[in-house]
């Protein structure tokens, strides 16, 4: 408020008003958070960001349509995420408005464990060739050559060298694992002779 004071010559100036305002000064991004990378399924919750820092402000974070918070988004299964961050300011500073950075966990490269050869003689029956392989995801699937993939084991009746062929076919958190190869061979039987 103000007004003017008269004197001797001159009458008081009623008293009036002007409004000044301060505005809000701007908070920052000091460290902007990153995308981690490398990033891939291990069956547990993931951190998604490397944190960011900010100056008269406080960073804030969430993952798609979730709700901001002050908490680190995470992510277990494999896929591509978009992961939204903003920064609040006080009383005295702006907010800095909302960016985002997308984040991808990839397929886990299962651990395998090959098919062993069958040590195997000629006995007139089909003989399962391998003893079965392992992998930690996705399937393990056996073929001969010129055959289909499938996780039947393969069997063979005949006397003779095979190549038993054998791949992991992966799902929605582990990756392919390329064919491979092992030889099995079925021994000739040894005849049961009668003198005359």
């Amino acid at each position: 408020y103000y007004k003017v004071a008269g004197n001797g010559n001159y009458a008081d100036v009623a008293s009036k008003s002007i409004t000044v305002t301060i505005g809000k000064a701007n908070s920052a991004l000091s460290t902007t958070p990153t995308a981690k990378t490398g990033l891939s399924y291990t069956g547990s919750a993931q951190a998604l960001v490397n944190a960011g820092t900010a100056t008269n402000g406080t960073i804030q974070y969430k993952l798609g349509t979730g709700s901001y918070g002050t908490t680190i988004p995470t992510a277990t299964n494999p896929g591509t995420y978009t992961v939204y961050y903003k920064v609040v300011g006080s009383g005295n500073y702006n907010d800095v408005a909302e960016k985002s950075c997308n984040v991808t966990i990839n397929k886990a490269n299962p651990t395998v464990t090959a098919p062993t050869a069958k040590t195997l003689v000629y006995n007139g029956d089909a003989q399962v060739l391998i003893n079965a392989g392992t992998t930690t995801g996705g399937k393990m699937l056996y073929k001969l050559a010129g055959g289909k993939y499938s996780e039947e084991l393969p069997s063979v009746m005949a006397a003779g060298t095979y190549k038993v062929y054998y791949k992991v076919t992966g799902d929605d958190k582990y990756s392919d694992v390329a064919e491979k190869s092992i030889e099995v061979t079925i021994a000739k039987a040894t005849p049961t002779v009668t003198a005359p």
